[in-house]
């Protein structure tokens, strides 16, 4: 997603035309840019601090707003970085939420 995505997200009104639509306001109005969007989450593990608690947290929040397709994850390690050596990369597709 570019920085333009990001601001129509939590922009209040476009005004390229006296008529133009509102812009999207809130997370449950993503359907509206009419492109796929993506959470990309880079985790790194250490020893005592597991990365599922803190996914599940995410998840849970983000639901709040939003409508998050299944959990996509991969594992990674032996990095050469002295303190990050191992971890995760997780990925949802997010789409507007049905608001009944």
């Amino acid at each position: 997603m570019g920085v333009t995505d990001q601001y129509a997200l939590y922009s209040v009104r476009s005004t390229d035309t006296p008529n133009t639509q509102a812009r999207p306001q809130r997370a449950r109005d993503l359907d509206q840019l009419r492109r796929p969007i993506a959470v990309l989450i880079y985790g790194y593990e250490y020893e005592g601090w597991p990365l599922a608690p803190v996914m599940d947290a995410f998840e849970c929040l983000a639901r709040r707003e939003v409508a998050l397709s299944e959990r996509l994850a991969a594992g990674f390690e032996g990095l050469v970085h002295p303190v990050h050596q191992r971890g995760e990369v997780f990925a949802w597709e997010v789409t507007a939420r049905s608001w009944s």
